[in-house]
């Protein structure tokens, strides 16, 4: 048989026992009760927005990923399109004209510049 003493005392333990960020927080350091009940609201309606929308939220996500995992890509290309453009205009000006090379030629000797090699 249990006691009702017992069974008064488990559900007030049940009833105190705090989060150990609630204990923390707004017990130990002493933060304002408006700020754990803003939090809670705001904790609550984020919690039923994320459950109502999954799926665009897991889209959102992978796209993001992907961006970031191809960004440096992108960037290396544009730091390499913006070397050959500086190294074609330096192969115009430093080649003499009787040369005669023509664009090809030019995009050659500008990626081998900007791959290290020498003009």
């Amino acid at each position: 048989m249990i006691d009702k003493n017992q069974s008064k005392t488990r559900t007030t333990k049940q009833r105190n026992d705090l989060p150990w960020w609630v204990e923390l927080l707004f017990v130990q350091i002493g933060l304002p009760d408006g700020l754990l009940r803003w939090f809670l609201i705001k904790r609550k309606s984020a919690r039923i927005y994320l459950s109502n929308h999954k799926q665009s939220l897991g889209y959102s996500i992978i796209t993001l990923a992907v961006v970031i995992y191809l960004y440096p890509s992108f960037r290396q290309a544009q730091f390499h399109n913006t070397c050959i453009e500086g190294s074609r205009q330096f192969v115009k000006r430093k080649m003499p004209t009787e040369a005669g090379l023509n664009r090809r030629e030019i995009n050659a000797w500008a990626n081998r510049f900007c791959n290290g090699g020498e003009i």
